[in-house]
């Protein structure tokens, strides 16, 4: 069975990564949305580990945990105005409220948060080669001055939009163990990354398979019709497995009987 390699990233937009808690950003721990738990589900629950890897670009990673940071920092700030507002009104008192102290860095927190848990979901961190830094930089000078996708063009505003898509975009295309994957599936509702130019692309630099999807259960039906031969073996196998270790119980059990018998 062939490997395949999905990106996952979130945009300000529309959020892949993004885990929302009451209308804001969580962030009293790092996590992903349920459209990243949905995929890695069905990932682990067909038994696909071994053939399909999840993948994030590291600037994806670095502007969650800003985004979270910043969510934090806005809070704090209007529960304050918030607590000052309503401890004017007669029989109010909020003295066993309890804030975080001023020491207390949250960014900290989320960053140490979020290195355990990308070490412990065994998620690959896609990042810029050092090494080809120079020519990935004149790529993007040749992107914006091109207009070419994902670069976005305002036609009213006279200016370029997407730098990050672009970014991401090049974290992409060299990354150097990408050769290691049969078919590639990026994950994202922008509509710079959903241009033909882009598919195009890629699949003449890469030479391979390029599938762009703006819905987890999309990414789900494709995975399970890539792999339905092997789901419905592993299915047989659990199976058959589940039967045998009963029996053997059950043959141990009457064993055990009929000895204390």
């Amino acid at each position: 069975y062939f490997l395949v390699l999905i990106f996952i990233w979130e945009f300000f937009d529309t959020n892949k990564l993004r885990k929302i808690n009451c209308g804001g950003l969580s962030y009293h721990c790092f996590d992903f949305s349920e459209d990243y738990h949905k995929i890695e589900n069905t990932i682990e629950e067909n038994t696909l580990s071994q053939y399909v890897d999840l993948a994030v670009p590291q600037i994806v990673l670095d502007e969650l945990l800003k985004q979270k940071t910043e969510q934090y920092s806005e809070d704090i700030k209007a529960l304050k105005e918030l607590i000052d507002r309503l401890s004017k009104l007669p029989s109010v008192n909020f003295d066993l409220i309890s804030l975080p102290d001023k020491e207390f860095n949250c960014h900290q927190h989320l960053q140490d948060s979020m290195l355990g848990y990308i070490e412990s979901s065994k998620i690959i961190k896609i990042t810029l080669p050092g090494e080809n830094l120079s020519d990935i930089f004149n790529s993007i000078i040749k992107r914006a001055i091109e207009k070419k996708a994902p670069f976005k063009v305002d036609p009213h505003k006279f200016s370029d939009k997407g730098f990050k898509d672009v970014l991401i975009w090049e974290c992409i295309l060299n990354f150097q163990k990408i050769g290691d994957y049969d078919k590639v599936i990026l994950f994202s509702s922008d509509t710079g990354f959903k241009a033909d130019d882009c598919k195009k692309e890629f699949e003449e630099k890469i030479g391979k398979f390029l599938s762009i999807y703006d819905s987890s259960d999309l990414i789900i039906k494709e995975l399970k019709e890539d792999y339905k031969g092997l789901i419905r073996v592993n299915g047989i196998v659990n199976r058959i497995d589940k039967k045998y270790l009963e029996d053997f119980i059950m043959d141990q059990l009457l064993a055990d009987n009929k000895k204390i018998q």
